[in-house]
């Protein structure tokens, strides 16, 4: 039976690798259920509450980021969010090539830092990224990456 010495303290048996990786998934699930059921209900909607504000807060800096676009007269033609964590979400703002390219953006980019600097916290995390779509970019790809589109993409706009 082949034997790889993982540290000093520890053998890993690879003949057993499946049934030992299923047996640890089903505790690592058994704890986890244990958990939730001992801190009780109101563990549980605290942490409903802060997910639901965490996504609250997400969707007004997006829109506060939006409306920086608009002041500036740039465009943006699509927006998507992505739940990293309970606490941290990422956001992908599509823009047209034009706006990509533009001087301007470089002020949007300092209010997603300034954005992204001034809520970070143990509860709460948010992160911006802005790139370009002339029509190209594979919305389908994103879904699959756990995105979610917030704002219908206009190609070439």
């Amino acid at each position: 039976m082949p034997v790889i010495i993982v540290n000093n303290n520890q053998d890993f048996n690879i003949d057993n690798l499946e049934d030992s990786l299923k047996n640890d998934v089903d505790e690592m699930l058994s704890a986890y259920q244990t958990g939730w059921s001992e801190r009780g209900i109101d563990d549980r909607k605290q942490f409903e509450l802060r997910l639901k504000t965490n996504i609250a807060n997400t969707i007004n800096y997006i829109k506060e980021v939006i409306s920086q676009f608009r002041k500036l007269e740039l465009r943006v033609n699509g927006a998507f969010i992505k739940l990293e964590r309970p606490n941290a979400l990422s956001v992908i703002l599509t823009v047209p090539i034009a706006t990509f390219l533009d001087d301007k953006l470089l002020q949007v980019y300092s209010i997603t830092h300034s954005i992204e600097k001034q809520s970070r916290s143990d509860d709460y995390r948010i992160s911006f990224s802005i790139t370009y779509n002339d029509g190209g970019l594979n919305n389908d790809a994103l879904l699959a990456d756990g995105f979610f589109g917030l704002m219908k993409p206009v190609a070439n706009g």
